[in-house]
């Protein structure tokens, strides 16, 4: 258990660069262009996307912090 959170740990900042930085930030900006590009521009599509721009800081603290927590307990000997 020890080896599983210690490999939890550090899977953490990948964990929280993949959500935060891929998924939202740069899929966020992907949905903004492709939203600008149709023929009627969906206005929707755009929103969506800023709003996930906006977020993606927060919500890859959030899925950092939350799977370091679990590493960090599976590491310690919290879960038995």
């Amino acid at each position: 258990m020890k080896i599983l959170g210690i490999v939890l740990c550090i899977l953490s900042v990948f964990i929280g660069l993949y959500v935060g930085g891929w998924l939202l930030f740069i899929g966020g900006i992907v949905q903004v262009v492709e939203s600008i590009k149709m023929t009627p521009i969906n206005s929707f599509g755009i929103a969506i996307g800023i709003l996930r721009t906006f977020c993606s800081g927060a919500v890859g603290v959030l899925s950092f912090y939350l799977s370091f927590i679990v590493g960090l307990k599976l590491w310690m000997g919290g879960y038995r």
